[in-house]
């Protein structure tokens, strides 16, 4: 067949099968390619980016492959861009952008999957959870862009550790999921020494000072049979290794001594470092002098709202109450920054409805949240995530109901664990100065 893109014609040869063949490239596409009647002229324009090729071939020696057809085809160009530059937008949302590494909700959607496959075939399934020790002296002591330097370099390491049918995921904050299709116990062990010897050896603080891991191993289906069971068992083998000397790898089992589990009444409160600790003290007094008497309710609840959003860093903070039929009787609203309480709702009704009546507590990223739709240079896309991390109490004050949450965007901060217990540890006080 003879090709003529780019002004340069060379003749070749098709294969024994082949009987006509039909080819062009993909280029990237801008706005003003999509309006007018001229867009063709330029439609080969070798000054623009090529994103992908079309290969059309068929077996018939009776075929349409002509010069025809060929324009027909070519027409389709921009359409292609579309479908790929979707496709690149999606990918792209899956993606931690600091770390590289997936993000944790598309992890959530493959650990399903992976879970159904190897239920079918009954393959094993290994979980690997990882936490930087001492990561919070790291950017104490170095400053928070060089700790988010470590979390970029430990990314690659970890993308480059393992199989290209692993997943790898930031979990939150400086704790990552590594998940292991048809793996076995003694395999996933293996693989957690493997990065963690990796690590210790990268050197990624230098000469100055060690910079080590710690992580927990669990596979399924011998250590649980579904995907919260993995998780909550590497999990406690994860703090097992870091409460026993951490830059060790453990792999559950169920004799395990219950030190290794992570919820430590004290996480968050005391954390070892003076001026933290000094911090949290401060903040707890500072809500505590709320329920002096000379203090109207509406002035203690704005001084406690401010000082829950200073110590969590978070971004947005709702109280609501509701009556004993679930009516909405007081919402209260602040904003970082924002200098008086307003009476809005922006809590996502889903939350609501999960914690109206409930005396329960719990942080968490919601995955669901979405800005409006958006118009791009191809036209209209669909909406860009706006996901939120969250702490939320639910409250039950005899005839009342209430509902706190704290949030602020996963692309500023993801509430850790030690967040949510710094404000669950206040849950008594935090009534008194809300009802």
């Amino acid at each position: 067949y003879i090709s003529k893109l780019n002004t340069n014609t060379s003749t070749h040869l098709l294969t024994a099968e082949q009987k006509g063949l039909i080819c062009f490239p993909i280029y990237e596409t801008s706005s003003n390619q999509y309006q007018g009647d001229n867009r063709r002229d330029d439609i080969f324009s070798s000054k623009r980016k090529i994103v992908g090729y079309v290969f059309i071939d068929t077996k018939n020696v009776i075929n349409r492959f002509n010069e025809a057809t060929f324009e027909q085809a070519k027409s389709f160009i921009n359409l292609f861009y579309v479908f790929i530059d979707n496709y690149n937008l999606k990918k792209l949302s899956t993606i931690d952008k600091l770390t590289g590494v997936y993000l944790r909700k598309h992890i959530e959607q493959q650990f399903a999957i992976q879970m159904s496959i190897s239920r079918q075939h009954n393959y094993n399934l290994s979980v690997i959870m990882l936490d930087i020790d001492k990561f919070k002296s790291v950017n104490d002591t170095y400053g928070h862009r060089r700790g988010d330097e470590i979390l970029s370099q430990i990314g690659e390491l970890l993308n480059k550790s393992v199989r290209s049918t692993d997943y790898v995921a930031r979990y939150g904050g400086e704790e990552f999921i590594i998940l292991l299709p048809e793996t076995d116990a003694v395999s996933g062990y293996k693989v957690a020494e493997k990065i963690r010897k990796m690590i210790e050896s990268g050197k990624l603080l230098g000469d100055e000072r060690d910079l080590t891991v710690s992580l927990g191993v669990a596979t399924y289906p011998e250590d649980g049979a579904n995907e919260e069971e993995l998780i909550e068992k590497a999990d406690q083998a994860l703090y097992y290794s870091k409460n026993n000397g951490r830059n060790r790898s453990t792999s559950w089992d169920d004799n395990l001594i219950k030190e290794g589990h992570r919820y430590d009444r004290l996480t968050g409160i005391l954390t070892g470092n003076i001026s933290s600790d000094t911090r949290n003290m401060q903040a707890i007094l500072d809500i505590m002098n709320q329920l002096n008497h000379s203090i109207s309710r509406d002035e203690g609840i704005k001084n406690t709202f401010v000082t829950l959003l200073d110590i969590t860093e978070g971004d947005e903070i709702q109280f609501l109450k509701f009556d004993e039929l679930g009516v909405t009787i007081e919402s209260l609203f602040k904003k970082k920054g924002q200098e008086s309480l307003s009476n809005e709702i922006q809590l996502d009704q889903r939350i609501i409805d999960q914690f109206k009546g409930s005396t329960s507590g719990q942080y968490f990223i919601d995955w669901y949240e979405m800005s409006t739709p958006i118009q791009s240079e191809i036209g209209q896309i669909e909406s860009i995530p706006e996901w939120k991390s969250y702490i939320v109490l639910g409250f039950n004050s005899g005839s009342q109901y209430g509902i706190l949450s704290i949030s602020v965007g996963i692309n500023v901060k993801e509430f850790d664990f030690s967040n949510f217990n710094f404000v669950e540890s206040l849950r008594p006080v935090l009534e008194h100065v809300l009802f």
